[in-house]
């Protein structure tokens, strides 16, 4: 059962890096690159596109 888990954690890391991409017009990026200040606009920028609290939660945690 753990996989199953695996598999979900995977995915989900996945999503918010796939929705982080598309917040930078999909520029390649590196995690050296991300500062405080661009992590409170693709905040801002989740929100204003209509996702849930908890999924900008769990975007930012991953």
């Amino acid at each position: 059962m753990r996989w199953v888990w695996d598999i979900v954690r995977r995915r989900s890391y996945l999503t918010a890096a796939r929705s982080l991409s598309r917040f930078l017009d999909n520029s390649k990026w590196r995690f050296a690159d991300i500062t405080a200040a661009m992590l409170q606009c693709y905040q801002r920028w989740l929100c204003n596109r209509g996702v849930r609290l908890n999924t900008v939660s769990a975007y930012m945690r991953s």
